[in-house]
């Protein structure tokens, strides 16, 4: 019989009003010689008792990724599980991602459940959950730290959460790509997690830009650690079709309503995926909303790299 690791459980926290219920959780998933480290990332109410076995950490606002690495610090177990303020797991779901942690596998993906409050989360969570389904069980080059099992060995030798980003973007994504190139990192389509985030559709376009952007800043990220040809990327080449399509469209106004709908059916897996999965209606609202979605990674993408080539200022956090 092989020995159950020792876990420790991190989750960054600034601001979140589904704490309680993402911490509440946690401990039924756990066992009580697990340690559960809440970091509050400088939110405005401090965070303080939050639930049974559970150390608050308080530190100065830096940004998910500093958060998590702080975290990672304060305990020194063999696994690290990191969810996000804004999850809810099921009470099993800490078991399962360590069975998935066999030989060579040096971290384990959640996948987000269907549903959603409203149509924003819906298509948001769909979205992420045919991204990663598509790709089950791995290898995966990449990684979305909303809820992830990593051994401490591998995240160590990874260097962590990339702190030069102190905004929710790709952080997770960097530190994934260094991790692909140590072991596999697998999806786990068993371990389907619940995502109380309410974004609107604003709010959808705004983080494609802030991701697509913070990629371009921190391009030497993946041009250092170029996955290894048997993985695949949660970012499909349709999504890059697309964008490049809405881009397009942007830069050539004349041609814009035959370019905005080649954006649109480039995700026609998607689309396909999300009528079968999430209802006629949405996938019509999906239909309508990924050019905007693509321009404004299209955007974001350019912005960034011009960011990283000229000695503009820096983003906000």
């Amino acid at each position: 019989m092989s020995v159950r690791p020792s876990v420790a459980v991190v989750v960054p926290c600034r601001d979140a009003p589904t704490i309680s219920q993402c911490v509440q959780a946690l401990v039924e998933a756990t066992r009580d010689s697990d340690p559960l480290v809440v970091v509050d990332d400088g939110s405005r109410a401090a965070v303080n008792e939050v639930g049974e076995r559970v150390r608050c950490v308080r530190q100065e606002h830096g940004g998910p990724a500093r958060a998590r690495n702080r975290g990672a610090r304060e305990t020194a177990s063999d696994v690290l599980v990191f969810v996000d303020a804004d999850v809810v797991v099921p009470r099993d779901s800490v078991e399962r991602l360590l069975g998935h942690l066999r030989p060579g596998v040096v971290a384990v993906q959640a996948v987000y459940a269907a549903g959603g409050a409203g149509f924003a989360a819906r298509l948001s969570n769909a979205m992420q959950r045919f991204q990663m389904l598509r790709i089950a069980p791995g290898p995966l080059a990449g990684l979305s730290s909303y809820c992830v099992a990593i051994r401490r060995e591998a995240f160590e030798t990874a260097g962590g959460f990339d702190e030069r980003l102190a905004r929710p973007t790709i952080e997770d994504d960097n530190l994934g790509l260094r991790l692909a190139r140590l072991g596999r990192v697998v999806v786990a389509a068993d371990v389907a997690v619940e995502h109380l985030a309410t974004p609107s559709v604003a709010e959808l376009v705004r983080r494609r830009y802030r991701m697509a952007h913070d990629r371009g800043l921190t391009v030497d990220a993946w041009l250092a650690n170029r996955p290894p040809p048997e993985t695949r990327t949660h970012h499909p080449r349709a999504t890059l079709v697309s964008a490049a399509m809405a881009g397009a469209a942007l830069l050539c106004p004349p041609a814009a309503p035959p370019l905005v709908v080649a954006s649109a059916l480039a995700e026609w897996e998607l689309l396909g995926w999300l009528a079968r999965e999430e209802g006629t209606a949405v996938a019509i609202g999906a239909a309508g909303l990924l050019p905007a979605l693509a321009g404004a990674g299209a955007v974001g993408a350019a912005v960034g790299l011009a960011r990283r080539l000229l000695p503009l200022a820096p983003p906000p956090a």
